[in-house]
C-alpha cells in the first residue's frame, strides 16, 4: 500500500497495520452517520470498534483500559464538534471494554490523582478499613 513521504515511519510498517480506505453510510445527518462508522449501527447503544477489537483480540495488560480515546480540544466553542461517550463505549458487553477517554486539559484521566485534603491527616487513612469493619471481625473470629 503507498504511503506518503511525510509518514516515513508509517511506511516501514504499513504491511503490519490495517488501513481504512473508505467508509460509507445511508445516514444523511452527520450524528447518526459517526455513529454508525464507530460501532456499525445508526442508533446508540452498541459497543464501538475499540471494544469490539478488545473484546475479539483481548489485552496485553490486565490491568489497564481496554483502549484509550484522545479527543481534539477547540480554539472556540463555534468550532467545537460534540464528541459523546456513545462513540467509544461497551455498548452491551461488559464495561472493562469500554474505552477511557483522554483529556487535553487538567487530569488526562478523569479520578487517578491524589485527593489532597485539608486537614494533616494522610489520604491512606481515609481508604484503609473502617474501625467497625474491624472490631466486627475481630469479634466473630473469636
Amino acid at each position: 500500500m503507498w504511503v506518503s513521504e511525510l509518514l516515513p515511519w508509517t511506511a516501514k510498517i504499513v504491511d503490519e497495520i490495517s488501513l481504512i480506505k473508505t467508509v460509507w453510510t445511508e445516514a444523511i445527518n452527520r450524528d447518526p452517520a459517526v455513529t454508525y462508522i464507530c460501532t456499525g449501527h445508526q442508533l446508540p447503544g452498541r459497543a464501538s470498534l475499540g471494544s469490539w477489537l478488545s473484546y475479539g483480540l483481548g489485552t496485553m495488560n490486565q490491568n489497564l483500559s481496554a483502549f484509550v480515546v484522545m479527543t481534539a480540544s477547540w480554539s472556540s466553542k463555534a468550532a467545537a464538534q460534540a464528541l459523546y461517550n456513545r462513540l467509544w463505549s461497551a455498548g452491551f458487553l461488559p464495561s472493562m471494554y469500554q474505552g477511557v477517554a483522554l483529556r487535553s486539559k487538567g487530569d488526562p484521566v478523569l479520578f487517578l490523582s491524589t485527593v489532597t485534603t485539608s486537614s494533616r491527616t494522610p489520604h491512606t487513612s481515609t481508604t484503609s478499613t473502617p474501625r467497625f469493619c474491624t472490631a466486627w471481625a475481630s469479634t466473630t473470629a473469636a
